[in-house]
């Protein structure tokens, strides 16, 4: 017997219907919801920096943001022997 003919009748399109647990989490979670509050304006969009070198003078802009920045210094990820 195919199994619409049988269970035909109790059969619904969609979801499963919720469990308790789930209903009690769900109102659980809308009743402890925060008072809306009002959005913040959106932060102005940086302007883009101005670097004092060439494009393709890398050196420089390495050095100057590291003379910028004291909290960064330049290293190696990798053993220089390793470059060919």
């Amino acid at each position: 017997m195919p199994f619409e003919r049988v269970h035909g009748d109790l059969m619904r399109p969609g979801p499963a219907p919720m469990t308790d647990t789930e209903r009690e989490a769900a109102e659980a979670r809308t009743s402890l919801g925060t008072p809306a509050a009002e959005p913040e304006p959106p932060a102005p969009e940086p302007k883009p920096e101005i670097v004092p070198a060439d494009a393709g003078d890398h050196d420089v802009i390495l050095e100057g943001f590291l003379a910028a920045h004291g909290d960064w210094e330049k290293g190696r990820t990798f053993p220089i022997e390793s470059v060919c």
